[in-house]
């Protein structure tokens, strides 16, 4: 990728502007909790592109309840599909997915695929149970999340497990099985560009797995004994270079392993919290922050820009109870435009946070050559003092300029009623950085974060313009990015 290194302490100095402390917990905003039942299991979240609302699809050990977001503060109960309804028995493990506006989910207490309908988000409907014959039981669903194939696992013993390989893209509402695949016992999973992450959780291994070939018999690439040697889940950073893993038992840590050989995964560091009881549950990596549900230690940030080297920048304590147990946050979501964060709390239910260490998108974007919006992006988060802060774009078309607009506000401007959109405000004026993209559509500009506690809440916008004769005025820009630097 194209890289450029650039010292923004002036810049950065005169686009301060004034903001406010966050005031709960650190670096992490609290918005609003929901607890319409007492026991609670995995999160999911579903975004409308159309209408841009925002939902959490919330796992109870009764049901599935839905409640939209879009204004985090009020959260509103938009559903509810209770296990007998689905044919489940009630059940300490449910797991959920979304693609396309249908939530799939599974349980342990029950056969098939539950599928509910978002789309309507005002009135979510229950589908029907699919795939009853296929597995009794399943402690999880994973998903390809660019073809829409889920990957149903957990439904043998300790020892063997049957994935079972499901079509949900071709015809939303009616699933169709493509591959089953009988292999050692996979607790959790994370799929991505064919390679299938696995946690082996009996087994103590992170497995790495290449399903380009075939999904009923996919190739080993290499395998690796995680830090605690009970490997729950895993997932991957959007560029396939590294891969976090939690160890679900008492002093647990999440590994970071250099997966970019694609051979044997490579042990990099890790992370852990809450001193010798705490356990750890489900990291997930958005832009190199992992967003982790920690049980008793809440919801917890960490910053992984630099693998070798992770660094916690925030974190929210959902459970008041000591640090030993599986109680507290069991499941996290951190993938909404909003930058709002999903936790689900085994015994408090739904909590809607906002850490400082993300990022909101909005606006539009235009897209370019093959009809898609280049993605504006971060590695790593704002803190004062990183050194590794860095913005990018991708999915873009490669081998052309590209032009970086950092600001100090929002816009939302039709640049000459062409359908091409300025989403960075034009006051102050905002610096524009030059670059290029390779062949692969993405370029990357190092900022760095000066060592300056006195940028401490500023905000800033960011949005790139492609050079594409597919876009309009022959640009495709990405959607605008804000972003926060922070002490740590």
């Amino acid at each position: 990728m194209t890289e450029k290194r650039s010292f923004l302490a002036l810049i950065l100095g005169a686009l301060l502007v004034c903001s406010t402390l966050l005031a709960q917990s650190r670096n992490v905003a609290l918005k609003s909790t929901v607890s319409p039942t007492s026991r609670y299991n995995d999160i999911w979240g579903y975004h409308d592109k159309a209408t841009g609302r925002e939902a959490a699809i919330l796992g109870a050990s009764g049901g599935i309840y839905i409640y939209e977001t879009t204004n985090p503060a009020a959260p509103v109960r938009r559903g509810y599909f209770s296990a007998s309804s689905i044919g489940w028995r009630s059940c300490t493990w449910n797991d959920m997915k979304e693609w396309k506006g249908y939530a799939y989910a599974v349980s342990e207490c029950g056969s098939g695929l539950a599928i509910i309908d978002l789309r309507n988000l005002s009135a979510p409907r229950y589908v029907k149970r699919w795939g009853t014959t296929y597995w009794s039981h399943a402690h999880n669903v994973g998903m390809d999340r660019d073809r829409g194939i889920l990957c149903v696992h957990g439904t043998g013993g300790s020892r063997s497990d049957t994935i079972r390989f499901v079509d949900v893209n071709t015809d939303p509402e009616n699933p169709r099985l493509l591959a089953s695949w009988t292999t050692a016992y996979i607790h959790d999973m994370s799929w991505q560009d064919n390679l299938l992450h696995a946690g082996n959780i009996y087994a103590g291994n992170y497995s790495l797995y290449d399903t380009s070939l075939s999904m009923s018999s996919p190739r080993l690439l290499g395998s690796v004994r995680t830090p605690k040697a009970f490997t729950h889940n895993t997932w991957p950073s959007y560029d396939n270079k590294i891969c976090v893993t939690t160890d679900e038992k008492a002093a647990g840590p999440m590994g970071i392993y250099d997966i970019s050989a694609r051979g044997n995964p490579v042990y990099r560091a890790s992370y852990q919290t809450g001193g010798s009881r705490a356990i750890v549950h489900n990291a997930f990596l958005l832009d190199y922050v992992a967003h982790i549900s920690y049980y008793t230690e809440g919801y917890r940030a960490v910053d992984v820009s630099n693998p070798r080297s992770p660094v916690e920048v925030g974190f929210y304590d959902t459970y008041p109870g000591s640090s030993s147990g599986y109680n507290g946050a069991w499941g996290c979501y951190p993938f909404q435009p909003s930058g709002n964060i999903y936790i689900s709390d085994i015994q408090r239910g739904l909590f809607v946070l906002k850490p400082r260490a993300g990022t909101t998108r909005y606006g539009s974007g235009t897209a370019g050559t093959g009809n898609t919006v280049p993605r504006v992006h971060t590695i790593g988060s704002a803190y004062v003092g990183n050194s590794n802060f860095t913005l990018g774009v991708r999915d873009a078309k490669g081998m052309t300029p590209a032009v970086m607009l950092l600001g100090a506000g929002r816009a939302n401007l039709n640049i000459g009623n062409s359908g091409l959109y300025l989403h960075v405000s034009l006051v102050p004026g905002p610096v524009v950085l030059a670059s290029a993209t390779n062949g692969a559509g993405a370029t990357l500009l190092r900022l760095g974060i000066p060592n300056d506690s006195t940028l401490n809440s500023l905000k800033l916008n960011v949005q790139w313009f492609v050079f594409d004769t597919n876009g309009k005025l022959d640009l495709a820009s990405s959607q605008g990015l804000e972003f926060e630097v922070f002490n740590k």
